[in-house]
């Protein structure tokens, strides 16, 4: 099913294949298929692919709102602007140059993200979870959590903002451009314009608490 040069609403339901959608204003767009690929690119409008097996893929989205679910499909995301949600259970997210408010709610998946401009919120319960940031814009607390992988990230120089980082002992790195606290081992750690605390959790975790 393909969908191309389209300034309407858009929805498309299927149970497999390969969807297509290119080129669409205004919207809504709606994709929903269980077992499809899902490529979407140039779209100015709400986005919403509700996903399974496939992989999704998106190019160019600017949406007030987008929201990408799959249950074991990998989901790739490259310029997207908007407030963002990735949703799977045991599916990856990889992406880049990601604009906006960017969520994700993952099960065994794993979360990668180069070059983010705005804020990062989320967890996964077993994968890893990697984020670089050229800028960091939040209007409210961020939380990024995982109970059994791996958090790494990278932020601007200039990062400002209530963060809070809960994982296991001994798995979370935290850097800035002419700062590094190294919160495998750090207790406390003060720098010209933020603050890294550090606070014992249940069950062999740790909460980092940066403003």
């Amino acid at each position: 099913i393909s969908v191309q040069n389209w300034s309407a609403p858009v929805e498309v339901r299927t149970s497999r294949g390969e969807v297509k959608v290119r080129q669409v204003k205004r919207g809504p767009v709606l994709v929903f298929c269980p077992d499809c690929r899902v490529d979407a690119a140039q779209i100015e409008a709400p986005l919403r692919v509700i996903g399974g097996t496939g992989n999704v893929r998106l190019e160019s989205v600017t949406s007030k709102q987008v929201y990408i679910e799959t249950s074991s499909g990998l989901i790739e995301a490259r310029n997207v602007w908007g407030e963002q949600l990735y949703v799977s259970a045991l599916g990856n997210v990889s992406a880049e140059r990601l604009i906006g408010a960017v969520e994700f709610h993952l099960k065994k998946g794993s979360f990668r993200l180069k070059n983010g401009e705005g804020a990062l919120s989320g967890r996964s319960e077993q994968g890893e979870i990697e984020a670089s940031f050229s800028a960091w814009k939040a209007a409210d607390k961020s939380i990024i959590e995982t109970t059994t992988g791996n958090i790494h990230l990278l932020l601007p120089r200039e990062f400002s903002g209530e963060l809070e980082i809960s994982s296991p002992l001994d798995k979370t790195t935290f850097k800035s451009e002419g700062f590094l606290a190294d919160l495998e081992s750090q207790k406390d750690s003060n720098s010209a314009s933020r603050a890294v605390s550090r606070e014992a959790g249940a069950l062999g975790t740790q909460r980092w608490f940066l403003g």
